[in-house]
């Protein structure tokens, strides 16, 4: 099976007067096609920053970043750009919808910026909203929308480009449990369904544990990876308990979610 990111000795270290933040300290890290996997860490343990670098938007200081074969770290800006356009997707926090924009401009606001002729935007984009349940929504600007009813329009946005790596920042952390619950079994069968591969940052276990597999961070480094309960791993533990191990935390092979009975 092939990986989709491949991170070795990652390192970005930030510059604070005459002090250096070591933001990440030689992340290892290897995500398969169609891998679903959980990042947790407490506040100041690197995941935002890793989520930053994932994302190409940000360098690492040093080390090697590998997407879908190509070397992330060695691109310019321009370069970047392009990646972002062509191989990644987003779910945001806060949605990041364009208010004045319906839900089918900004489902198709991606596929402008690939060249992707008109009507087949349209098309694409009354699918995608079809698939999250809002084909009834198409016009609705993004204040005429609930919470979570925007969030399945991001999603169907981040998805309508079918991305090699879907990056989602605590998707869900702005809606309430029940329709938290909603999005997030929304948004696994649609990367179940697309075989995308999938990194979510959370810092609440029960959503990790929707995952095939979860990595913790502690002080920009990888302490814990391990297949998730969901994939009969073990009971994840709590991220302000878990501190740096006497050895370095072994990485799996690439773990998919168990197939259903048929």
């Amino acid at each position: 099976m092939t990986n989709v990111a491949e991170l070795h000795e990652l390192r970005k270290i930030y510059q604070m007067g005459t002090n250096e933040v070591h933001a990440l300290n030689g992340i290892e890290l290897s995500v398969a096609t169609g891998e679903f996997v959980a990042i947790m860490g407490a506040s100041g343990s690197g995941k935002s920053t890793l989520l930053n670098v994932l994302g190409c938007l940000d360098k690492p200081t040093s080390g090697v970043y590998l997407l879908d074969g190509h070397r992330v770290d060695q691109m310019d800006d321009e370069q970047l750009a392009a990646i972002r356009r062509t191989r990644l997707g987003f779910v945001f926090q806060s949605f990041n919808l364009l208010h004045r924009s319906t839900s089918l401009e900004n489902v198709e606001l991606p596929m402008v910026y690939l060249g992707i002729p008109r009507r087949e935007r349209i098309r694409r984009a009354r699918a995608a909203l079809e698939t999250v349940g809002l084909a009834q929504r198409l016009d609705h600007m993004p204040t005429q929308l609930s919470g979570g009813q925007q969030q399945r329009v991001a999603l169907a946005r981040a998805f309508v480009t079918e991305p090699k790596l879907l990056l989602a920042d605590e998707p869900t952390g702005n809606l309430d449990s029940r329709t938290s619950a909603e999005v997030l079994e929304l948004l696994t069968r649609l990367q179940r369904e697309g075989n995308i591969t999938m990194i979510m940052v959370t810092h609440d276990p029960d959503i990790a544990a929707f995952a095939h597999r979860v990595v913790i961070l502690h002080d920009g480094q990888v302490v814990y990876n391990r297949p998730s309960p969901s994939c009969g791993g073990p009971e994840i533990p709590h991220i302000k308990t878990i501190g740096l191990p006497a050895e370095p935390a072994p990485v799996p092979a690439a773990t998919q979610a168990p197939q259903e009975a048929a």
